[in-house]
């Protein structure tokens, strides 16, 4: 008998840089696409009307104190960041070439999410040690606060929650004051 894998191959990268100077790259590696995400999957293919969103935005945290220099790496069974700081909504989406990473007309089996921070206008006191892209909420009864509302728990399956997409953790990244930060990811499919 044939068995055949069904599984996606998901990749996501993270690339940190200045908005007024690309080159300047503050910091780039690859993340972990998470398992919660099969959750808004299903839910996305299910319904075009709920969840609310597929990707909201990006949350960041300072991680866990014991962590020292080294983070260990994320884990595709994290629901939730550990000391989540701020989320803040992204500030645009677009379809990439999977191999360039130029933009494309149309659509394309890779995109790219880009969030500004700027620490100053942010208030972003402590380093980054931890981030990941939040999407999920409910369109139904009281639209869901994403600023504030839980992580989704797969034993719960609340609706009025957003849902960890992928997860990096990261040395310590303190963010330059008063400079627009462009936090990039592209996620392939």
């Amino acid at each position: 008998m044939l068995v055949e894998d069904f599984s996606l191959k998901m990749v996501g990268r993270i690339r940190i840089y200045e908005r007024q100077n690309p080159d300047v790259v503050l910091f780039d590696s690859k993340n972990v696409i998470v398992n919660t995400v099969k959750s808004l999957f299903a839910r996305l293919m299910a319904n075009s009307t709920e969840p609310e969103y597929g990707i909201w935005g990006l949350a960041i945290g300072s991680g866990d104190s014991g962590w020292g220099n080294t983070p260990p790496d994320g884990l595709p069974t994290q629901t939730s960041l550990l000391a989540e700081t701020k989320r803040k909504q992204k500030s645009g989406t677009r379809f990439i070439d999977p191999i360039t990473l130029n933009p494309v007309t149309g659509f394309s089996e890779a995109v790219e999410i880009q969030t500004l921070f700027n620490a100053t206008n942010d208030n972003i006191t402590s380093p980054v040690r931890e981030m990941g892209l939040i999407g999920g909420g409910t369109t139904i009864g009281t639209p869901t606060d994403m600023t504030i509302a839980p992580y989704w728990d797969p034993v719960t399956k609340n609706g009025n929650s957003v849902t960890l997409i992928n997860y990096k953790t990261l040395p310590t990244l303190t963010l330059p004051a008063g400079v627009d930060l462009v936090f990039s990811w592209i996620l392939q499919f």
